[in-house]
């Protein structure tokens, strides 16, 4: 029995093996150099071979992440040198990524070679970057002094100490590399380059990687403070939530965010309660997948979401949000997560919201108005004291005069 077993393991291994490529056994071997390229523009990949070996063709693989890999013919220069173009525009490669590569090579009596994988940063070397760095993150800036980024490192140890103790949960991953940019259109400019849309700042959990714009001025450490802890928290929620990141609803992930935050944004109550005024309020649960495109609509979803995320810790406390994480984790929708954790319903919980919100203000607003009513009036009142009161109390006497005054004498 044990031997008709191994005969048909035997075949199996056979049957499998047969269709892929061998591995060639003649003594082949690919020596990569670093790849030289310009950021946005073009990659040449350069590696030799073995010399002396007939080659049919030699194929590169590039993988990049949340990309399909890429398959290129390579160009063969005898007697060993390899070459390979590639053109950024035509296919971009995520910013601050880790590429890996590899070359297959088919060779004339039909054997096959895979090299091993190579890899490198794929980082915006248009600039010159300095790093400051600890266990926990990388400081990457190409303009201002070693205090600059000692600031957005103090910052970033802040926010992760807060994030950390909303969550619950300490961050034990790789470093988080932090890329400071002189100017919001050079941040652009790389984004766009990568083939992405960010604004300000961005953060990319799958890599543990943060982009933000810092210009110089006087609103820069206040901006530090705002965009770092907000880009930190979204990646310490995906490390923490796993695969289930992808369920947390678009309106808690930027809420949450948006309330680590050592700057808050001072704008998001004004504009939301102009928009609540005017009945603009975005109903939350079309804020569960995405916010709106353009600036204004997406900038109210922000305010929402911020105001929102800040009255259930308010009147939750950080359980119900480490409660609204925990449920979102298991992958239920956005309402559903919302009636585990809260015990409300989505529409009720953001009526309750709205009421907590504006109602309270609408009793601060009307007192108010009395109390400038009163005192627009005031005056007025004071001149009617100062004219009206004296002529009434002389009709008030020479009544009292008329009604006390003696009876004559009966004679």
């Amino acid at each position: 029995m044990k031997k008709k077993i191994l005969v048909i393991f035997l075949l199996a291994a056979l049957w499998l093996g047969h269709g892929h490529p061998a591995r060639a056994e003649s003594g082949v071997e690919i020596s990569a150099q670093p790849p030289n390229y310009t950021f946005g523009g073009q990659i040449t990949f350069q590696a030799t071979i073995t010399p002396g070996i007939s080659i049919q063709n030699i194929r590169l693989i590039v993988e990049s992440p949340g990309l399909p890999s890429f398959v290129g013919d390579a160009k063969f220069t005898p007697p060993d040198q390899i070459t390979y173009v590639y053109i950024l525009p035509s296919r971009p490669l995520r910013a601050f990524s880790t590429i890996t590569y590899h070359y297959r090579v088919a060779l004339e009596n039909g054997e096959v070679y895979t090299s091993p994988n190579f890899s490198f940063r794929y980082e915006d070397n248009r600039y010159t970057w300095q790093v400051l760095e600890d266990d926990a993150f990388r400081i990457h800036w190409y303009e201002g002094e070693m205090a600059f980024a000692q600031e957005i490192l103090d910052t970033a140890r802040n926010g992760k100490a807060n994030i950390e103790t909303l969550l619950s949960k300490a961050d034990t991953g790789n470093p988080i590399n932090i890329y400071a940019y002189a100017s919001a259109s050079e941040l652009q400019s790389t984004l766009l380059m990568s083939g992405q849309t960010w604004v300000a700042g961005h953060a990319d959990p799958e890599l543990g990687a943060i982009a933000v714009s810092l210009p110089t001025g006087t609103a820069r450490s206040l901006e530090i403070r705002r965009q770092v802890p907000h880009e930190l928290a979204h990646i310490l929620l995906y490390r923490m939530m796993g695969e289930g990141y992808q369920s947390l609803p678009r309106w808690l992930n930027e809420g949450i965010a948006s309330q680590m935050e050592l700057y808050p944004n001072s704008d998001y109550p004004l504009y939301l309660e102009k928009a609540y005024r005017e009945n603009r309020v975005i109903p939350i649960e079309q804020l569960c997948r995405s916010f709106p495109s353009d600036a204004a609509t997406s900038f109210l979803a922000y305010a929402e979401a911020n105001s929102l995320t800040g009255y259930i810790k308010e009147y939750y406390g950080e359980e119900g949000i480490r409660n609204l994480i925990l449920a979102y984790e298991t992958g239920v929708g956005c309402a559903r997560g919302v009636e585990i954790a809260l015990g409300r319903e989505l529409p009720q919980l953001e009526k309750d919201w709205l009421k907590a919100t504006f109602d309270q203000n609408k009793v601060v607003e009307t007192s108010g108005k009395i109390v400038e009513a009163g005192t627009a009036f005031l005056p007025w009142l004071t001149i009617f004291a100062a004219v009206f009161a004296p002529m009434t109390g002389f009709i008030i006497l020479r009544n009292w005069h008329r009604h006390n005054k003696p009876a004559p004498e009966k004679q």
